[in-house]
């Protein structure tokens, strides 16, 4: 696993931990709920691009042109867009 792909589950599992623990945010003052609603709509922000670049990424693996080296035809998909909904785990 390479820096970025460690960083990335490392931050998951910190944000896993924090939604451990929603029952917190009752406690928090009205001021602190707004501010942690712009943060969190932030971190959303920074994870849609990169959700984003993965996807571009592997969409550009996937070219039909690579024909049985598409990254899509590999994983025994027809589509990267078929690729990326199977991997995330959503529909296409």
């Amino acid at each position: 696993m390479d820096t970025s792909a460690g960083s990335i589950a490392t931050v998951t599992t910190q944000l896993a931990s924090i939604t451990a623990t929603d029952g917190a945010l009752a406690s928090f003052s009205d001021t602190d709920a707004l501010t942690h609603a712009a943060e969190i709509e932030a971190l959303g922000r920074l994870v849609d691009g990169l959700r984003t670049a993965a996807a571009a990424d592997i969409a550009d693996r996937s070219r039909t042109e690579l024909g049985t080296g598409s990254l899509a035809t590999q994983q025994g998909q027809r589509t990267a867009a078929g690729l990326i909904a199977f991997v995330t785990r959503v529909s296409e």
